[in-house]
């Protein structure tokens, strides 16, 4: 199956279309939304988002393997970003399981 990627420039002429929006004003919206978003994590909030929520996610120190010279090395403990799927969202996508 491919996988079809929907640029921002799509994104904000669907957020138009759909809100009624001038695109100028979807583009700041989404602008916006997406600083919020990343003030929320970084200060380690939840966010509850487009059937799902993004949350701060640690990770464990782990030994792994440079793939350039293929010596182990210790990947430092660090977080990242994780996101739960809602239920609304998994059923949006369920059919694509065929």
């Amino acid at each position: 199956m491919t996988t079809i990627k929907v640029t921002k420039l799509e994104l904000i002429d669907r957020l138009a279309a759909e809100a009624g929006l001038t695109k100028k004003d979807a583009a700041e919206f989404l602008d916006a939304l997406k600083q919020v978003v990343l003030e929320s994590l970084s200060e380690g909030h939840e966010v509850s988002l487009a059937g799902g929520v993004l949350y701060p996610r640690h990770m464990q120190s782990r030994k792994g393997v440079n793939p350039a010279t293929l010596e182990p090395m210790q990947i430092p403990a660090k977080v990242g970003v994780g996101f739960r799927a809602g239920e609304q969202l998994k059923s949006a996508v369920s059919h694509l399981n065929s």
